[in-house]
């Protein structure tokens, strides 16, 4: 450019001198002043006369450029400092604000801290030195100091306290740890406390929870639950599910089953079968429907024994009225159940003795007339069929007498006359009797061996017992079949008595009777030797009498044992222990030499079979004088005073009895009294005092039962009832 127009033309140098320098994009910037220390006169010399410029307007322009490159500097370093005081303001603008914002929260937690229901406390983690605490944390220590609060926490055992910090210093927290503590006052308090360790700053925040009224709550429940426990009763809680939610101990002995095997399970699955579970639904619903149920249950235990519950339901509600569960408290009352059978048993057994007792009577004037009969006719014909006749009408009339007597023993419970007695003659006599009422469908098989022992009892009792089985056995073989009676030795060990009640160890004698009849469901076998029941149709059965077999085999200390399969038949078998002494051979009584012996009888009223009786006692030699009621017995005595020896009483009551003997012994105090009468009678005369009797004689008698009382040589009461 020339310099007639004034433009200057700069080199890159020259453009140095005024503080602008071109970068690598060939653009122009400002340089550091110092640049100029860099040049030096003669480059700027030589840049003028390079560009054709004279010194002097060189200088001029250096100096002009230098001015307006420290302008240039002076507004940029100008624009920085603004630039730096308004950040600066802006950051002190922040930091207030974030300062405030601070405060407030500050502020905010400050009246968290000291409002807070739960108590608030923070302490130096090494020494648990009480930094800060708040007033709920004051009151529930009830402490007014932070050196009585570090006490109270200082209540914690050592070694709890250094458990707690081994776990903060690994963790860095703790939530709800529970902890007892002890107060200045000496109560006790349950914490529940959650820290969070600042490593830091070295401290503990810690936050306290008044447990103790949820811990006194739980121990209450617990010792409830206890109490629950000890109760005999079975206790449940069951959900509106019918899920188990409580099972108290009293459950678990009850049904079997652990709390743990039925919580949260379905109740009717472990103790209701089929049937139960209708009646349980039913409860549900009436439950549901009334908020309480009470009622008998057939209810299931483990092994599936099946017992009666007297259960109490109650519907249990929330605070809000909403159903939540079923509470159930059950008895059982299976022992309770069966003692009232037994009890109504009883009292129709009762009943039945006060009907029995009148019809035994009667029976006996129906059989004695027979009896005393047959004595004499017996004395008069001799040949073999009237014998057989005869004895066939005796045996039926003592078999039809012994019966009568057998149902009023049942009720009375009477226990008879026990002799030596051989099985071959109790199984002989038995099936002469079967054989008269047995089909011919039914075969009949007997085995007894010639050696087997003798046992103790009352023959008619046990042949009754025999006779009941035998027919039994016929009744389950309607169509025909085979019944085996056998007899056979056998020890019982300790082992085998201990599987029967009062049963001894010892020698038995056996009696089995077999059938190959329908057999007995299993469910019922416990239950055939209860009184009144039966299986057979109304009108066949009675009930009685396997339960009066059970009751003879008790009284002659036996038992009875019953072998069944449905379908295949029955073994009952009864155990009699044996006797080991050699048999004795039972004697007719000797008759009396005709002497003519006056014997005074006296009765409450006249009877048809008195005149056999006496005409009997003529043929034996005795002179019967026959006294109607008490008025006529104080005039006979006086009119054969010193000739009687032998008095016998028959049909007077249990409060007439005992005077007139006394009137007889003060006329003849060394006469032998005798009673007919039946064994309710004589347990009714007992009771009036003792009775000084020479023998009593159960109706009906017959004339051998009296010759042998008269030739007793001692006084034995109730030697042959």
């Amino acid at each position: 450019m020339g310099c007639s127009r004034n433009y200057y033309l700069f080199s890159r140098k020259s453009v140095l001198l005024c503080t602008l320098q071109y970068d690598a994009a060939g653009l122009a910037r400002p340089i550091d002043i110092s640049l100029f220390d860099e040049l030096d006169s003669h480059d700027c010399i030589q840049s003028a006369l390079y560009t054709g410029l004279s010194v002097r307007e060189i200088t001029f322009d250096v100096w002009w450029a230098v001015a307006l490159g420290t302008i240039a500097l002076l507004a940029i370093t100008v624009g920085f400092v603004a630039a730096v005081i308004t950040g600066k303001q802006k950051e002190l603008v922040t930091r207030k604000r974030q300062f405030e914002e601070l405060a407030e929260s500050e502020r905010k937690f400050r009246n968290l801290f000291e409002h807070s229901p739960a108590g608030m406390i923070r302490i130096t983690t090494p020494h648990w030195i009480v930094v800060d605490a708040n007033r709920a944390l004051l009151r529930m220590f009830r402490v007014t100091t932070f050196d009585e609060v570090k006490e109270t926490i200082y209540t914690i055992s050592p070694l709890e306290r250094k458990r707690l910090v081994a776990h903060l210093w690994s963790k860095g927290t703790l939530e709800d740890h529970e902890t007892l503590l002890h107060r200045k006052d000496g109560s006790d308090l349950w914490v529940s406390f959650s820290a969070s360790l600042f490593s830091r700053e070295s401290h503990t925040e810690a936050v306290f929870i008044d447990i103790t009224a949820r811990r006194q709550a739980e121990e209450t429940i617990r010792e409830q639950v206890k109490l629950l426990d000890q109760a005999h009763d079975a206790i449940l809680m069951l959900d509106l599910d019918t899920l188990v939610r409580y099972w108290n101990k009293g459950a678990e002995r009850l049904y079997g089953y652990s709390s743990a095997e039925v919580e949260g399970k379905n109740i009717s699955e472990y103790i209701y079968d089929e049937t139960g579970a209708k009646d349980f639904w039913r409860a549900y619903e009436q439950t549901i429907q009334n908020a309480e149920w009470s009622g008998e249950l057939h209810q299931r235990k483990r092994g599936g024994a099946v017992i009666i519950s007297d259960c109490r339901w109650t519907l249990v509600r929330s605070s809000n009225g909403e159903s939540t569960g079923i509470l159930q408290v059950c008895t059982d009352v299976t022992e309770r159940k069966r003692m009232e059978s037994r009890f109504l048993r009883a009292q129709r057994v009762e009943s039945i003795g006060i009907f029995a007792s009148g019809m035994v009577h009667d029976l006996n004037n129906v059989f004695s007339p027979m009896l005393i009969g047959v004595q004499i006719l017996k004395r008069k014909l001799h040949d073999q069929r009237s014998r057989r006749l005869l004895n066939n009408i005796e045996s039926s009339a003592r078999y039809g007498s012994d019966m009568a007597h057998q149902v009023l023993s049942f009720v009375k419970g009477a226990e008879g006359v026990h002799t030596r007695l051989h099985p071959q003659k109790i199984i002989k006599d038995m099936f002469r009797q079967l054989a008269h009422i047995f089909p011919d469908t039914i075969r009949m098989h007997s085995h007894v061996p010639e050696k087997i022992s003798s046992v103790m009892g009352d023959e008619t009792q046990l042949h009754q017992v025999l006779i009941n089985l035998c027919t039994n056995a016929r009744d389950a073989m309607p169509q025909g079949g085979e019944l085996t009676v056998s007899v056979e030795n056998i020890f019982v060990n300790k082992e085998m008595a201990e599987d029967f009640t009062n049963a001894a160890e010892g020698e038995y004698v056996i009696f089995s009777i077999s059938d190959t009849g329908a057999g007995i469901p299993s469910s019922e076998l416990d239950k055939i030797f209860e009184p009144f029941y039966t299986t057979k149709e109304l009108g066949k059965g009675t009930g009685l009498g396997l339960s009066i077999s059970i009751g003879i085999v008790k009284g002659h200390k036996g038992y009875i044992t019953v072998e069944s399969v449905k379908g295949q038949g029955s073994t009952f078998k009864i155990f009699l222990p044996a006797l080991t002494a050699a048999d004795t051979v039972s004697k007719e009584p000797e008759l009396l030499p005709d002497i003519h012996q006056p014997l005074m009888f006296v009765a409450c009223s006249e009877k048809e079979y008195h005149d056999k009786l006496f005409d009997d006692l003529e043929d034996h030699g005795y002179e019967p004088l026959f006294t109607v009621g008490k008025s006529q017995v104080r005039e006979t005595l006086l009119h054969n005073l010193g000739k009687i020896q032998v008095v016998l009483f028959d049909g007077f009551s249990k409060e007439e009895t005992p005077i007139l003997m006394k009137d007889v012994l003060k006329f003849e105090p060394h006469a032998k009294l005798i009673v007919m009468a039946t064994r309710t009678q004589m347990d009714e005369m007992k009771e009036s005092g003792p009775l000084n009797l020479h023998a009593v004689l159960q109706d009906p008698v017959s004339i051998t039962l009296i010759l042998k009382a008269i030739q007793e040589p001692a006084m034995q009461e109730e030697t042959l009832i």
